[in-house]
């Protein structure tokens, strides 16, 4: 696959994200994350992707709380606690995700 001429290279994207998440990156550690979860350029891998998504959450990335948030609520890579996927969408929702509102106006309606 290529991308404006440069050839996609998703295992070589992953061992960046993985080095600048390594020191701390927060937005390296959500990419992180991502890739982890869909098994791009890396093995899919549940509980990783939970452990670095967490990480950038803490560190209040909005869309690193959306995913714990989903995360948390489907039970991926950690025991499903929908009270901690709401607190998360919360959390996400307070900076300004459009998607965690909806989500919390869904659940609230469910």
């Amino acid at each position: 696959m290529y991308r404006q001429g440069v050839a996609v290279d998703l295992a070589e994207a992953t061992k960046w994200y993985r080095r600048a998440a390594e020191q701390g990156d927060r937005v390296a550690q959500y990419n992180l994350a991502v890739m982890l979860a869909k098994g791009d350029g890396v093995e899919q891998d549940n509980e990783q992707a939970f452990a670095w998504c967490h990480k950038a959450a803490e560190q209040q990335l909005p869309e690193a709380e959306m995913m714990l948030g989903d995360l948390l609520n489907a039970g991926r890579g950690v025991e499903a606690d929908p009270g901690a996927a709401r607190a998360w969408y919360e959390r996400a929702a307070a900076h300004g995700v459009a998607a965690a509102r909806a989500r919390l106006v869904t659940a609230a309606t469910a």
